[in-house]
């Protein structure tokens, strides 16, 4: 069966994803907490995660040798089939995707530096 998720276009979901990174919330948050309390993963580098991170969670089971970390490895899946651009997102990215990508990733670069990543 197919679910159709009816995703935001790139254009209104960069833009609110920039609008909340550059009021800082998720930053002043977890400049606000102590680091015990939270992990951080970087997407970009699944299905590797902290090896401590099932035992931050809860969920490691050391009586059947089942860890998160070794879960991401045994599930995740490199193998995607190559993505179609709309019209949309071409025409977007081509006259002001870039501006906001770059807006995006500073943001994001911010968040890692918090993360110590």
């Amino acid at each position: 069966t197919t679910v159709h998720r009816h995703f935001e276009s790139w254009s209104s979901a960069a833009q609110k994803y920039i609008d909340i990174l550059e009021k800082d919330m998720i930053e002043g948050q977890l400049l606000r907490l102590d680091r015990r309390f939270y992990k951080c993963i970087d997407y970009d580098k699944l299905p590797k995660v902290p090896e401590d991170l099932g035992e931050f969670l809860n969920v490691d089971d050391y009586k059947s040798n089942y860890t998160l970390s070794g879960g991401f490895k045994n599930v995740f899946h490199h193998a995607r089939g190559s993505a179609k651009v709309s019209q949309e997102q071409s025409t977007y990215m081509n006259r002001d995707g870039h501006k906001l990508y770059l807006r995006l990733q500073h943001r994001i670069d911010r968040l890692k530096s918090v993360c110590d990543m």
